[in-house]
């Protein structure tokens, strides 16, 4: 992969998925993530979004995080949004500190900054690819 996750790699078919193909449970790649299982976290600066990426597999999928979705819910925020859509709550990371739902509510009602939010993340720093290789706020 070159060391940036497949970054502007063509894809074919479906990853195998938590459930079913192509469908990852947020809460089983955060667990992946976290215990070392050959998945990375990275930050594409110029999509602003983060994905993860199993070189040993060779699977990619999207993924938030609480510094996306904090970030998200920032921008939501400046434009005058009342809130966010979240598909499928179930698989939140309830009652943690990665939880999506805290962390928007926390930007977005608390407005707490992003650094405590990502301070309080179990997950490692990403690798950023892409734009000025910073993770900031959404152009707005």
């Amino acid at each position: 992969d070159g060391g940036d996750g497949g970054y502007n790699e063509l894809a074919s078919g479906a990853a195998p998925g938590t459930f079913e193909a192509g469908n990852y449970d947020y809460k089983d790649l955060l667990s992946q993530i976290n215990t070392g299982a050959g998945w990375e976290l990275y930050w594409d600066d110029n999509a602003q979004a983060s994905y993860v990426y199993n070189a040993e597999q060779d699977i990619f999928s999207s993924f938030e995080t609480t510094t996306s979705i904090a970030l998200k819910a920032e921008w939501a925020d400046a434009m005058g949004l009342g809130g966010m859509m979240f598909w499928d709550l179930s698989n939140d990371a309830t009652n943690s500190p990665d939880s999506l739902i805290s962390a928007a509510f926390r930007s977005m009602v608390l407005e707490e900054d992003l650094a405590e939010i990502e301070a309080d993340s179990s997950l490692p720093d990403p690798i950023v690819i892409g734009g000025d290789g910073e993770i900031g706020p959404l152009p707005l």
